[in-house]
């Protein structure tokens, strides 16, 4: 994680949770809906065998424990310290552990499931391809890649997106979608159904998706 990223999230950590829990300001349709979000991605994961259910990008923790509390083996992956940091506070039970969507932790048995929530995004086009290829390289036949993020139907609904943020004055909001890696569902489609997957998605609210991708058996 470069500085830039690392001093956002330092700030921010400690208001996380306030954030997506509200409901007013310039990102509350983007978190709208934020708890049936993170219950619906672990939903999605279905049967798997006793192997670990990965978070990558967990922030505070609430996907990983929600894992955990549906009964997988969950570990969170995070990059940075200070969220990490309240996350074990909120969640002792759950081990967190340094890393992103390329560096994940050595573990004693394999992973059945990667998830994620408002992460994927740091990631370039070219990036995700890669973190596709490598999740079909450590999956099973038939294990999951979960992502919930703000993506795009179309290339017009990207553009709609934007110049709502502009009309209603959100300035911060404007300028993460213009700087940040939000992408099209067709180039997510490619993305991982090159790297082997069949891949669908699901609205969740006007920003996020989820996209569901299982390894082709």
């Amino acid at each position: 994680m470069d500085k830039y990223f690392a001093d956002v999230f330092d700030k921010w950590a400690d208001d996380y949770d306030n954030t997506v829990a509200s409901d007013k300001g310039e990102y509350a349709e983007v978190f709208l809906g934020y708890p049936e979000i993170i219950k619906t991605v672990v939903d999605m994961i279905g049967d798997i065998e006793e192997t670990y259910v990965v978070d990558i990008g967990s922030g505070t923790g609430n996907l990983a424990y929600e894992a955990h509390k549906k009964g997988y083996i969950s570990i969170g992956v995070e990059p940075n310290r200070a969220m990490r940091e309240i996350a074990l506070k909120k969640y002792p039970q759950i081990r967190f552990c340094q890393g992103d969507f390329f560096k994940l932790p050595s573990l004693d048995k394999g992973i059945g499931a990667v998830i994620s929530s408002y992460a994927f995004h740091h990631l370039t086009d070219t990036e995700k391809g890669k973190a596709a290829g490598l999740y079909n390289m450590i999956l099973p036949k038939g294990g999951k890649v979960i992502i919930a993020d703000t993506m795009y139907e179309t290339d017009k609904d990207r553009i709609d997106i934007r110049n709502d943020a502009k009309e209603k004055g959100y300035m911060k909001l404007l300028g993460d979608l213009d700087t940040e890696f939000y992408t099209v569902h067709d180039v997510l489609k490619k993305c991982f159904t090159a790297a082997g997957f069949n891949v669908t998605f699901k609205r969740m609210n006007k920003f996020v998706w989820i996209l569901y991708a299982e390894k082709e058996v």
